[in-house]
């Protein structure tokens, strides 16, 4: 049986090829099908999950909004952040310090994908409830820019 390609030369170089997503240049040099590469890779027992982060078919680019509208961006293997925090602490040159929150200056749902820094504020979390008059949920009492300070 004559073959046309010289198995044990091209076997590192096709198992590269697909894994860094560089099978059509592969193909196209070795004038080779699909199928004919796919039918080694599965001799060679190459994993389809082989291709990890960008080189994987799914790949989104390392990002995506959570249930709240915030913007997620990968750190590390299964690790994201939100990428408000990430663009401030860029900005400011440092990690947050545990009682500081960034702001979205534009409020509603949607702007929590606007993470331009002009959009974003760092502030701490008592400034942040106030502005947002949120309810403190141990004195049972409303903290709103009206009502601070009243009753001292």
């Amino acid at each position: 049986m004559n073959c046309k390609w010289d198995w044990k030369l091209l076997d590192k170089e096709l198992i590269e090829s697909y894994r860094t997503c560089k099978l059509k240049q592969f193909l196209d040099k070795y004038n080779m099908s699909n199928i004919t590469a796919h039918i080694r890779l599965r001799k060679l027992k190459v994993s389809k999950n082989s291709r990890k982060g960008s080189n994987n078919a799914y790949w989104k680019g390392g990002k995506y909004i959570n249930k709240n509208g915030y913007v997620m961006v990968l750190i590390g293997i299964k690790q994201y952040k939100a990428e408000h925090i990430l663009v401030m602490e860029k900005l400011i040159g440092r990690k947050l310090l545990p009682d500081e929150i960034v702001h979205h200056k534009d409020e509603s749902f949607e702007a929590r994908s606007n993470n331009d820094p002009s959009n974003l504020v760092l502030t701490d979390r008592s400034n942040h409830a106030a502005h947002h008059g949120i309810k403190n949920k141990y004195w049972g009492i409303n903290i709103s820019k009206e009502n601070k300070g009243v009753g001292k």
